[in-house]
């Protein structure tokens, strides 16, 4: 790629880092234009290294990453709360429903989740979209932790008007809480933090039968969610991993205990 279209683009990224998170719209304008111009799949890893130094070295990549994790929490708002106004019970008509599917099928692929598996998903939203594609795709059973209470509260409306009470269950709860270790694989959303306490209760609480996926993003996608420390998964090793590509920006880990 030439300078002057890095350069362009360095430019570009500096103007949505300046987003105003007052304004829905501009937020969702903005985090079109970051996909479009990140998901292109043009860069080579040495510039999408170079990308990512840049925004780190100038104070921006925070600011990018919090415009689009209010994308998403806009997105999530808005159609759960679409669904009870408007008595919608096709997911399929959420923004990034393709996409979840995508990241779902791998992740069921990863960690061989079947109908019998009991899943803890930790940090589900305002629309527990993981879950409910989850639960879809397998059948499986499906318990789900939301620290922020009005998320929970909406999330668990939206799952009894799908009728999935009986099959998810949303728990106002944050991650480094869990009381449960009944579960045989664990869930760990990109955005659950802190992910260092979440992940030393789980070393402290699940059996080493239980199959452990965290979420994390790599290379350029760091610009639309922070990666999850190394040193929080000091305890596990990694068994696999499973990279975005294409229109993806969630990589995934499967992980066991060091000790086990």
């Amino acid at each position: 790629m030439r300078s002057c279209d890095l350069e362009r683009i360095q430019r570009t990224l500096g103007k949505i880092a300046e987003t105003d998170l007052t304004k829905p719209q501009e937020i969702r304008d903005n985090a079109m234009i970051l996909e479009d111009l990140l998901l292109s799949g043009k860069f080579t890893l040495s510039e999408e290294a170079a990308l990512i130094h840049y925004l780190r070295k100038n104070g921006l990549l925070e600011k990018i990453q919090l415009v689009y994790e209010r994308f998403e929490s806009h997105l999530e708002i808005d159609f759960a709360e679409e669904i009870l106004r408007n008595n919608i019970s096709d997911c399929e008509q959420y923004f990034l429903y393709r996409r979840f599917v995508g990241l779902i099928r791998t992740e069921i692929e990863l960690a061989q989740i079947e109908k019998r598996d009991r899943v803890l998903f930790i940090g589900s939203g305002p629309f527990p979209i993981s879950a409910i594609l989850l639960n879809k795709l397998t059948g499986c059973c499906v318990d789900c932790y939301e620290k922020n209470a009005d998320y929970a509260g909406l999330s668990s409306e939206v799952i009894s008007h799908l009728g999935l009470a009986d099959e998810i269950r949303v728990e106002n709860r944050k991650g480094e809480y869990l009381i449960n270790s009944d579960y045989s694989v664990v869930v760990i959303a990109l955005l659950a933090k802190p992910k260092n306490e979440i992940i030393k209760k789980l070393t402290e609480k699940i059996s080493s039968q239980t199959r452990l996926i965290c979420r994390t993003s790599v290379h350029l996608r760091q610009a639309f969610y922070e990666a999850t420390d190394s040193e929080c998964l000091a305890p596990f090793n990694i068994v696999r991993m499973h990279h975005a590509g294409g229109n993806q920006t969630i990589s995934s880990v499967l992980l066991r205990p060091v000790n086990w």
